[in-house]
């Protein structure tokens, strides 16, 4: 079975609708159970701390994504997906980390949000928001006056425009037929076993 969702935090006015989080819920509904820990999620970029929080307690087993995030993420700016002191300081909550996949599909990722937008992607892009590569761990440049300015009108239509994809994949059920995410040039569902 596969749980998609998008990131809501615009649309529904709540900091708290993230994608991955949103996914997270709906697959621990359906399953009736917190631990997700035979599951699988993928998603366009790299969670933020908020999201690996909360795939670190829903025991998620793996975490796949696209684009890492220098300023946001829970992996590449705070190691929260991987850090092992959560699990030992408190087992009854977090189990040890998951698998992290980071940069699947980055290309074709990069080519979807160029396609679907290019004056946003170039910016996002040029702002280092989201990259691709090794080296995606967190530089902070200096601030420019330009920089803050275009930054206090540009972010809050990034807000409304900007849709995070994120699914979870749950073993042995059934698979609705949601079509391809739109992040994606293959199909998701079956274009991503055995990482």
């Amino acid at each position: 079975m596969v749980v998609e969702s998008i990131n809501r935090v615009a649309h529904e006015r709540d900091v708290t609708r993230h994608a991955e989080a949103e996914s997270i819920s709906l697959a621990q509904k359906i399953l009736g159970t917190i631990s997700l820990s035979d599951c699988v999620l993928y998603t366009t970029s790299e969670p933020c701390v908020y999201c690996s929080y909360a795939i670190r307690e829903s025991r998620l087993g793996r975490v796949v994504y696209a684009l890492h995030s220098p300023y946001m993420g829970g992996f590449a700016r705070w190691n929260v997906l991987t850090d092992r002191g959560l699990s030992e300081k408190m087992p009854e909550v977090f189990d040890p980390p998951p698998q992290v996949v980071g940069g699947f599909m980055a290309q074709e990722t990069e080519d979807a949000l160029l396609e679907w937008n290019p004056r946003v992607w170039g910016f996002v892009k040029q702002r280092g928001l989201f990259v691709t590569g090794p080296d995606a761990r967190f530089t902070s440049p200096p601030p420019t006056k330009i920089t803050t300015r275009i930054m206090r009108y540009v972010m809050p239509l990034l807000r409304t425009m900007v849709s995070v994809r994120s699914l979870a994949v749950i073993p042995g059920r059934s698979q609705p037929s949601l079509g391809p995410p739109r992040c994606c040039t293959s199909d998701a569902r079956n274009g991503l076993p055995g990482l």
